[in-house]
């Protein structure tokens, strides 16, 4: 596996990803209450809190089934700059769709030998009503601005696990009504940004867009 630009911390160790999990699942409910999960323990995505909660314990336990689930049939994940540029997106359209996206993480969570686990820390004060505009629509969602706190950890033939793990960059997060289940939400878009701007144009820091783009063809997982 080749490494090239990355500006992350690694260790040739392999870290409990179950423990980054647990972080998640203890937090249904908000204010340590304990909120309803699902048959997988994870929560229910009934209020936009546990929707993040619910995709952080999704995409630790793989559970594709799940992330489908939470997300928008109109959602969209729009990349850093450099990770466009490197996918050959148009500077206007810096993004995937729902299809795309799911490709991608169809991709990482089949990877035998990487194991992925995210944790959303929020930055911004609570949820903030917003406008999202699609062609034919215009959502009523609600917006918040997180920081992903990434872990992936992968294994060679005859080699010992890394762990690669980064915090570099902030996700702005919009969740909207899920359009088919009463009481739920669904996330409608996520953008990730630059804690730096300008920083990934000499350091790529690690990050959610470079595995999604990593993860775009089977079996994926080059490091660039």
């Amino acid at each position: 596996m080749r490494v090239r630009n990355l500006r992350l911390r690694y260790y040739v160790v392999c870290i409990c990803m179950a423990g980054l999990v647990a972080i998640a699942l203890a937090s249904c409910g908000g204010d340590s209450k304990t909120g309803p999960k699902d048959d997988d323990g994870c929560c229910m995505p009934d209020t936009p809190d546990n929707l993040m909660t619910a995709l952080a314990c999704a995409i630790g336990s793989e559970d594709f089934d799940a992330y489908e689930s939470l997300l928008h049939d109109e959602y969209r994940f729009s990349f850093m700059v450099f990770v466009a540029d490197s996918l050959g997106l148009p500077p206007d359209e810096p993004w995937w769709g729902k299809t795309k996206d799911l490709q991608s993480t169809a991709n990482l969570f089949t990877d035998d030998n990487a194991d992925f686990s995210i944790v959303f820390t929020e930055v911004s004060e609570g949820w903030t009503p917003c406008e999202c505009v699609r062609p034919d629509t215009v959502f009523a969602g609600l917006f918040r601005r997180y920081i992903p706190d990434l872990a992936l950890a992968v294994e060679e033939a005859g080699t010992e696990p890394i762990t690669y793990v980064g915090d570099a960059t902030y996700i702005d997060v919009v969740v909207v009504p899920h359009p088919y289940i009463e009481g739920h939400f669904a996330v409608l878009e996520i953008e990730e940004v630059e804690r730096q701007p300008g920083a990934a144009s000499l350091t790529p820091p690690f990050s959610w867009s470079e595995v999604k783009a990593m993860y775009r063809q089977a079996p994926g997982r080059e490091l660039r």
